[in-house]
């Protein structure tokens, strides 16, 4: 089988987080002897990453015949690339779209908004513009979807039942064309989380919050973090990311910030420093890194949403705060998970997401079932 997969932008030696989640279906794929080739749109030259070759528009168009390849898998598909792209390009191919979020939602009924101190001058004015362009987009994708799913040479991967929901609602696709031409999927979890298990190696009684979390953007809910630090003076905080909002607010003495991310293999020996991870949210459509710790097994304290129970409600190391709480008391959580000894690595298991996603390729290519041998 050989994919062309598009996307925006794809990890690199010098943004090695950038649509990870991406990137670790694209190496299970290559695992099981699947010729995987990525269309980065943002790429500016050629590369390698992890062994995975990445391309661009320019080196495509110049090196590449798009009958060579059996399907087009678009990521968070958008109008100025991925549909214009295909549209010229790939009429001819079948496509399966992965929606994961911001693609197909109405933005500011769904964004909060940006921090106070954050906020860009004219705000109002680029929101406006937003506003226009998520109109023009979700247009846009509902006639062109209803359309070409007609003819069976598309289909739609949604990453949570929640994700389909709000597509639906933001799209409005004909609902017997969506329920026969989509699937859920849940994105996979790196292996380092599903061959490992959590084990606590801090000194008793030193209780350390471990977050990673990009600082900026409201919806990772930092600004919980601070206050979960404000009403614990007792424990450590740990928050690991990048961002300017430091920059310009007082951090509480308990609240240590590391401006770094971590790369994934060195993530769960660094999990294994901490009692819990405090992985607040307001807005996702799976949340992968909060579901990476929940199977890894470390104690995990996220968002009453209920995309965080779709995703989590199996895993008993999993508890729930209200993003409106007016205290955060981590304690009464840490008291809960002393005893946790069962854990789920099944949910985001391999054969429950990667091989999942393999077997429907098949079917819509093929017709057939997949074999699976890994190299």
């Amino acid at each position: 089988m050989n994919l062309l997969v598009l996307v925006q932008n794809y990890p690199s030696e010098f943004d090695p987080h950038s649509l990870k989640y991406v990137h670790t279906r694209n190496k299970y794929y290559s695992d099981l002897g699947i010729n995987v080739l990525v269309l980065a749109f943002k790429a500016t030259k050629e590369y390698v990453f992890e062994n995975i070759s990445v391309t661009n528009f320019k080196s495509f168009n110049r090196k590449y015949d798009i009958n060579s390849f059996d399907a087009i898998v678009s990521h968070a598909p958008n109008l100025r690339n991925h549909l214009k792209f295909i549209l010229f390009k790939g009429k001819s191919k079948k496509i399966i779209f992965f929606i994961h979020g911001h693609e197909v939602l109405r933005k500011s009924k769904y964004y909060p908004k940006p921090y106070p101190i954050l906020t860009p001058k004219f705000f109002i004015i680029i929101k406006m513009i937003n506003n226009v362009y998520d109109y023009v987009k979700l247009v846009a994708l509902r006639k062109y979807f209803n359309t070409n799913l007609l003819t069976g040479k598309i289909k739609l991967i949604f990453v949570s039942e929640w994700m389909k929901n709000e597509f639906q609602n933001n799209v409005q696709i004909k609902t017997n064309l969506l329920e026969n031409n989509s699937a859920i999927i849940h994105n996979g979890v790196s292996s380092e989380f599903l061959n490992c298990n959590y084990e606590y190696s801090s000194q008793k009684g030193n209780t350390k919050i471990i977050t990673i979390r990009p600082f900026d953007d409201p919806k990772y809910a930092v600004d919980l973090v601070i206050k979960a630090a404000v009403d614990n003076p007792h424990m450590e905080f740990h928050l690991f990311g990048k961002g300017q909002l430091f920059n310009s607010i007082k951090i509480p003495p308990n609240l240590k910030i590391i401006k770094k991310y971590i790369n994934h293999q060195e993530l769960p020996l660094l999990l294994n420093n901490f009692t819990a991870a405090f992985m607040p949210t307001r807005l996702d459509s799976q949340g992968v890194m909060m579901c990476e710790m929940a199977t890894y097994g470390i104690p995990l304290i996220t968002s009453n949403l209920s995309i965080c129970h779709e995703m989590l409600k199996d895993f008993p190391n999993v508890f729930y705060i209200s993003n409106n709480s007016p205290k955060i008391l981590i304690e009464d959580f840490i008291q809960k998970i002393s005893h946790i000894s069962k854990l789920n690595k099944d949910k985001f298991s391999f054969e429950n997401t990667i091989l999942a996603e393999i077997k429907y390729f098949h079917q819509i290519l093929y017709n057939s079932e997949f074999n699976c041998r890994k190299n």
